[in-house]
């Protein structure tokens, strides 16, 4: 997957704050796929297969959470991050058992968010050795760095060793 690749899909059934998010990750990712309930989220996942999924928990037609448990049933594994009042304390526990990676509280901050969703990359990036995830931020982290240097040596000494 190239940075010319990347994609996000922000479900949010609130216009204004789904037009917020849009506006915040357009910087970030090349594609932004949107939908107001989860319904239409599932469609889209199906359809585009989304590198990280923005989801609020309270939504007409399937909720956050409801959306998320498809998702899984499906063998989705894309990683999430939840938004969330904070009152729906019985939801954040079923968001991390089905798997979502972090959260943040409403109303939120633009670094808050952008942070929340910088971090779950970074964990999808050693999780499945996708490094080329973390530059859709132009961020690197030192550990990222000495990952990718290991990498690096490892494939040398196994071309040498092939020789």
């Amino acid at each position: 997957m190239s940075v010319n690749e990347t994609s996000i899909l922000i479900v949010e059934d609130d216009l204004e704050i789904l037009s917020i998010l849009k506006n915040i990750f357009t910087k970030h990712f090349n594609i932004i796929h949107t939908a107001t309930n989860g319904n239409s989220a599932q469609e889209i996942v199906r359809k585009s297969n989304p590198d990280l999924v923005l989801t609020d928990i309270q939504m007409p037609e399937l909720n956050g959470i409801e959306f998320i448990t498809q998702l899984r049933a499906e063998g989705k594994n894309t990683p999430v991050v939840i938004m969330s009042s904070g009152k729906e304390r019985s939801d954040l526990m079923k968001a991390i058992k089905l798997g979502v990676l972090d959260f943040v509280e409403k109303p939120f901050k633009r670094a808050d968010i952008e942070q929340a969703v910088h971090r779950v990359l970074e964990m999808t990036v050693r999780s499945n050795d996708l490094t080329n995830l973390i530059f859709i931020f132009g961020l690197e982290s030192k550990e990222v760095k000495q990952q990718k240097k290991l990498i690096g040596l490892l494939q040398a000494i196994s071309a040498q060793t092939n020789l």
